[in-house]
């Protein structure tokens, strides 16, 4: 089966019923997909069908469903759009350089009627009014871009609405922000990464509301919200860890990775708690996951362009209930808007039919009125509710929490510099592609097994230089010898010359040889042997 999309999947979201998807199926299309009831394998492979709906949305990088009338859309342009999904999608508005127009990271919803969050490389996180498209907070701390965003709605003692929201940064921490109605403050900062935090998400578990984060350290770690401590470090992905998102129990949560595994982990109490099973099947980086409200299956997205569901329905031995699940496509009923939070005049635009033409809003708010808000030294807000208070978007799991007034912290203008002036280990300013660093890994394997056999091959041809050496050693040396003898031969041929030389004419002397002494020696030695010669000659004669 050819894959879902022609290059990879960097975002999907499922909706609020599960029947449907909608994910990248192209770099500059998205695609609305209608799933089968539940998976007919443990793995099935999703593929866009003859004639798919496609939507342009150009280098889209985060996608969110809250409700089965409406999709958001965030791109790498700094933008977001809000689509009708009730019959394929359709554009309803768009909001441009929402960012300033940095690159949006992250996008999420409560609902088509609840204030949309979207997080940037600017690092800042902001909260938009559905409805006027005006932004109505925007919450800074992170001293880098924000990598992901989750939102969730609960009320405090008094009966207030508030929205929590969580972000996960490029600075290795996880922020919680209670954004009210009159004032937004950030409630802690939970600090365990070693790597850069890709992604978050916020449920409520038996034992009270939880924050879950993964990122670039290769863990995935739960956050008690109560107590704002970690309670448990879960490993086993081999390489950062991208997409992570959690059932609507907290039973479970799904991630995905490099290292091309999509894995559940067991959020239980007591024996079992922090296992994980693990689903194989993509060949290259995991990018974006989902799961099922009911938890019955999870969707995931791969850096090949593959689209795999799940069967979760028996994880850690569970028995989810497999129903059909059918969405009624309703329009839902706007909540009041929040007071918007910039000290700022602003013309407030008229609410707009959804099937009018779509308005893109142009004008930002000048930076410099905007509340700053800082990390604050404060007690938690949060409280187990023994009533659930709000519904929890459709991509993160609910979560019940109830806040308590946040005072002032009466930190100085000294103390924030001091804190901001705090070090941070950074990874790299450029964040690679999933594809490239698996391709730079199988690269390296690669280029691992070359060099064993190089040096391989290199050893055998040092044994045969050491031979050759040898071989060539044992000749000098016969050539050496027979260089002596031949040395040696000329020597006696000389001799012989010189001795023959000698008995021709002992004295006659030859320039060309440097033997003149002893041939006058030679021949005075002669002389006196004749003279002795002649003398005895002469005495035997006498007598």
């Amino acid at each position: 089966m050819p894959p879902f999309a022609s290059g990879p999947v960097p975002a999907l979201a499922l909706s609020p019923c599960g029947t449907r998807v909608v994910a990248a199926a192209a770099h500059d299309h998205i695609s609305l997909l209608t799933l089968p009831a539940s998976p007919s394998a443990p793995l099935t492979s999703l593929a866009l069908p003859p004639a798919p709906a496609l939507f342009p949305v150009l280098s889209v990088t985060a996608l969110c469903f809250p409700s089965s009338s409406a999709v958001y859309t965030a791109d790498a342009r700094g933008s977001f759009k809000r689509l009708a999904a009730s019959d394929g999608l359709a554009e309803q508005y768009t909001v441009a350089a929402a960012h300033s127009g940095d690159e949006l990271t992250a996008i999420a919803a409560l609902s088509d009627s609840s204030p949309v969050a979207t997080s940037g490389k600017d690092g800042a996180v902001r909260l938009w009014d559905p409805e006027t498209r005006q932004s109505i907070a925007r919450l800074t701390g992170h001293r880098y871009e924000v990598r992901d965003v989750a939102v969730a709605s609960s009320s405090d003692s008094a009966g207030a609405a508030v929205t929590v929201v969580a972000s996960a940064g490029r600075d290795k921490t996880v922020r919680l922000w209670d954004v009210r109605a009159s004032s937004g403050k950030e409630v802690h900062c939970l600090r365990g990464h070693a790597g850069w935090v890709h992604a978050v998400a916020l449920g409520n578990a038996p034992g009270g509301p939880i924050a879950l984060s993964c990122g670039g350290d290769k863990t995935v770690r739960v956050w008690d919200l109560t107590a704002m401590k970690e309670r448990m470090v879960m490993r086993g992905h081999e390489y950062r860890v991208w997409g992570l998102a959690l059932a609507s129990d907290a039973a479970f949560a799904i991630t995905g990775s490099t290292d091309a595994t999509v894995r559940a982990w067991n959020l239980g109490e007591g024996e079992g708690a922090g296992d994980c099973h693990v689903y194989e099947g993509h060949t290259d980086s995991v990018l974006s996951v989902d799961v099922a409200r009911n938890g019955v299956f999870a969707v995931s997205g791969c850096e090949d362009g593959a689209l795999f569901m799940w069967d979760c329905a028996t994880l850690f031995g569970r028995d989810a209930k497999k129903e059909v699940h059918t969405e009624t496509l309703i329009d839902v009923a706007p909540v009041p808007k929040l007071v918007e939070k910039e000290a700022v005049t602003k013309s407030v635009i008229a609410p707009k039919q959804l099937d009018t033409e779509p308005l893109i809003v142009e004008k930002q708010m000048p930076e410099e009125k905007l509340p700053v808000l800082r990390e604050t030294k404060i007690a938690s807000p949060f409280r187990v509710s023994t009533t659930p208070a709000f519904t929890a978007s459709p991509r993160r799991a609910p979560i019940t929490l109830v806040s308590d007034a946040i005072p002032d912290t009466g930190m100085t203008t000294d103390g924030l510099k001091a804190a901001a002036s705090v070090t941070v280990d950074q990874e790299p300013k450029f964040d690679k592609s999933a594809a490239e660093l698996v391709n730079a890994l199988r690269r390296i394997k690669d280029l691992e097994t070359a060099l064993a056999e190089s040096k391989e091959q290199l050893e055998s041809r040092n044994r045969e230089i050491a031979s050759l050496k040898k071989s060539t050693l044992e000749k000098d040396n016969e050539l050496s010898l027979l260089q002596r003898q031949i040395d040696s031969s000329k020597n006696l041929i000389n001799a012989a010359n010189v001795r023959a030389i000698l008995a021709a004419n002992p004295r006659k002397v030859d320039e060309s040889l440097d033997y003149e002494e002893p041939v006058n020696k030679i021949g005075a030695v002669s002389d006196k042997l004749s003279a002795l010669v002649a003398r005895l000659d002469a005495m035997v004669a006498t007598h």
